[in-house]
């Protein structure tokens, strides 16, 4: 399957029979990934800051100057349909389902152009992005990508637009496009180098054809148009005019103290190949490939404009992401492989694109924890709200994603910060005490599931074991709750 000299012009579709057919497939698009998302949610949060946007979400704060847009956009859907008993947890699953269709849908109107209106090649290549193992994971999640892709969607159309038939207007609305996938995430503030790399590496002919002064003026209208909106987008949120530039920065520069670029292999595999299987292995191999060089060398250029930031933010702290920084280099990496291989191995790489998609999000659809237990959480926290403690991540999930309104923490996550303290020489009795003393302040009585205790009774620490053995009885009272299927120890103050 290969692209022909006068497909690579790139014209944008005529006639307005056309142009209503390809409105009616975009809605489609839309529709169908909307509903497949929406159907196929994960009940697994994919890490811990699902539920700090639980909470924040259930309390009103949307203020997160880093990614300074998403709260919003889930908050705008979360206070709409709150009223119909959609939860916070539910809101940002239909955020994510939402978001990854918008971006299908516009990345397919990409696609037109890209592939000079072929409606076959275009929906091809749109369901091998949607059903690529990362697009699938965060279209169910309940996570930043998931809406992020929406931008990311609009800044390839914009993208396909401006290179089809270069003009200043084009080139402002490429602008906006990126400023509005780093509002959402401000990884998406890379994407106008990005773009910018791909036009030289692919050099069609309305892009190569222009001069060189002309070029210049169009980056400097693109660049100016993602900076004013960027700034819009934060003052209107509430960030200040450069508050996320400010609050992204600082992440960067804490994380610079702990750079391991050692990791690079690690994080590449772990952030790139797996999670855009098979896309990531055949965009490398066309490198190889005349025909399909052009695109290869655009996901190799794109990773190394995203993938260093990926290693100074995820290497040293060894965390999974699963190819969330990536996740806007999967069309290149698509497109390159509809260069390099017939239409029969398009369609074959995009079925077990699929079943890797699925068997990975798989994981992630059963309850992770019994009913009876989000129940018993529930009913106590009616009776008088609490602060939860518990022992595994299946529980906090559990209860995080059912119970409105509830303050809870897994029981590793909380002595994590203690373990910060005992390097100053902060004994887990005095940390203790302070956040009881905290806990009390707030009204929340203390409660420990059953497996968050037993990890104190197991625990290879003799502090810890002591901690709970004797220092808790002896300085609180204790007392065994058994409500439903939920089993725990209140810890409470001594009368």
């Amino acid at each position: 399957m290969t692209l022909t000299a006068a497909e690579s012009t790139l014209a944008d579709s005529s006639g307005s029979a056309r142009g209503g057919a390809d409105l009616a497939l975009t809605a489609v698009v839309f529709a169908l990934a909307a509903v497949v998302f929406a159907l196929l949610p994960q009940r697994t949060m994919h890490g811990m800051d699902a539920g700090y946007f639980v909470h924040w979400l259930e309390q009103g704060q949307l203020q997160y100057p880093r990614h300074v847009a998403y709260l919003h956009c889930c908050s705008a859907l979360f206070e709409a349909l709150r009223p119909y008993g959609l939860s916070a947890y539910q809101a940002l699953l239909l955020a994510s389902a939402l978001g990854t269709a918008m971006g299908l849908a516009f990345w397919f109107r990409a696609a037109l152009l890209l592939t000079a209106g072929s409606r076959a090649k275009a929906l091809l290549v749109t369901a091998a992005i949607g059903l690529t193992p990362a697009w699938f994971y965060f279209g169910t999640c309940a996570e930043i990508p998931g809406v992020f892709l929406f931008g990311v969607g609009v800044a390839w159309w914009a993208f396909a637009r401006w290179m089809s038939a270069p003009s200043l207007a084009r080139a402002v609305v490429m602008g906006f496009g990126c400023a509005l996938a780093g509002g959402i995430h401000s990884f998406g503030h890379i994407l106008s180098p990005t773009f910018v790399a791909f036009a030289w590496l692919l050099r069609w002919p309305p892009v190569a054809l222009m001069a060189r002064r002309q070029q210049g003026l169009h980056l400097f209208v693109l660049l100016l148009a993602q900076g004013l909106t960027a700034a819009a987008m934060a003052f209107w949120f509430g960030a200040g005019a450069s508050g996320q530039a400010a609050d992204a920065m600082h992440h960067l520069e804490e994380r610079w103290r702990t750079f391991a670029p050692g990791t690079t292999p690690a994080v590449f595999v772990r952030e790139w190949l797996v999670p855009f299987l098979p896309w990531s292995v055949l965009s490398l191999l066309a490198l190889f490939v005349p025909r399909a060089r052009a695109w290869g060398l655009c996901v190799v250029v794109g990773l190394a404009l995203h993938l260093p930031l990926s290693v100074l933010l995820l290497g040293y702290i060894d965390a999974d992401e699963f190819g969330a920084y990536q996740v806007a280099l999967a069309p290149a990496a698509v497109m390159a492989t509809l260069v390099l291989v017939p239409r029969m191995g398009m369609w074959l790489l995009t079925a077990l694109s699929a079943g890797l998609a699925i068997g990975l999000a798989a994981q992630n659809w059963p309850d992770p924890v019994a009913t009876e237990f989000v129940q018993g959480v529930e009913e106590l926290h009616q009776e008088r709200p609490l602060f939860l403690v518990v022992g595994s991540r299946h529980e906090l999930d559990g209860v995080r994603t059912e119970v409105e309104n509830l303050e809870a923490i897994e029981l590793t996550q909380a002595l994590g910060v203690w373990l910060l303290q005992r390097e100053q020489g902060v004994s887990i009795e005095d940390w203790f005490g302070a956040w009881f003393a905290q806990l009390g302040a707030m009204g929340r009585p203390l409660l420990f599931s059953r497996s968050s205790q037993e990890f104190f009774e197991r625990n290879q620490d003799a502090e810890l074991r002591t901690f709970w053995s004797e220092h808790l009885p002896s300085n609180y009272r204790l007392v065994a709750e058994q409500r439903g299927g939920f089993e725990g120890t209140w810890v409470l103050a001594k009368d």
